[in-house]
C-alpha cells in the first residue's frame, strides 16, 4: 500500500509543483505590467521607437515579463510579424492583463494608430487600467468589447 501511495505521489508531485510555479510566474507578470508600461512610456517619450523601448526595458529590468518581451523581440528579429510575435507572447504567458494590452496594441496597429507615438503609449497604459477596472455589469468582460472601447478612444485622440 505504501508503495502505491509513493508511486502516485511521485507522478503527481512534479505536475503540482510546476503548476504552482506557473501560477506564481503569471501573477508576477500581471503585477509588473503597469511598471513595465510606465518604463516603455518613458523610453518612447525620450525618443525611442516602440521596439527599441521594449528592448531597453527587456535589457534593464529583471523578471519574467522583461524576459518574455525579449523573447518577443527575438521572434520579430527572426522574421515573425509583430502580430504573430505578440500572439506567441499571449500563448506563452496566458495573463489576462497582458492579453488585453496585446489585443489593444494589435487593433491599434491594424487601424494605423502610430504605436511609437508617446501619446499612444502613455494613454494606452492609463486607459487599459480603466478598462480592466470596468465591472462585468458594465462590460461583458470579453476582450473584444474592452479592446473596442480602447481602440475607439485611441482613434479619436491621434
Amino acid at each position: 500500500v505504501l508503495a502505491i501511495v509513493f508511486t502516485i505521489g511521485a507522478f503527481t508531485l512534479p505536475d503540482l509543483l510546476i503548476g504552482i510555479a506557473g501560477d506564481k510566474r503569471q501573477q508576477e507578470i500581471g503585477r509588473s505590467l503597469p511598471d513595465i508600461l510606465d518604463q516603455i512610456t518613458i523610453s518612447v517619450e525620450a525618443g525611442l521607437g516602440f521596439d527599441a523601448a521594449l528592448g531597453q526595458v527587456a535589457s534593464r529590468v529583471d523578471g519574467p515579463l522583461p524576459e518574455e518581451l525579449d523573447h518577443t523581440l527575438q521572434d520579430i528579429k527572426v522574421g515573425m510579424s509583430r502580430s504573430q510575435a505578440f500572439d506567441a507572447l499571449n500563448r506563452r504567458t496566458d495573463v489576462a492583463e497582458l492579453r488585453q494590452f496585446v489585443l489593444a496594441f494589435q487593433q491599434a496597429e491594424k487601424l494605423g494608430v502610430p504605436i511609437a507615438h508617446p501619446f499612444f503609449v502613455s494613454v494606452a497604459s492609463d486607459i487599459l487600467s480603466i478598462i480592466l477596472a470596468i465591472p462585468k455589469s458594465v462590460s461583458t468582460g470579453e476582450p473584444s468589447t474592452r479592446t473596442r472601447i480602447f481602440v475607439g478612444f485611441m482613434s479619436r485622440w491621434t
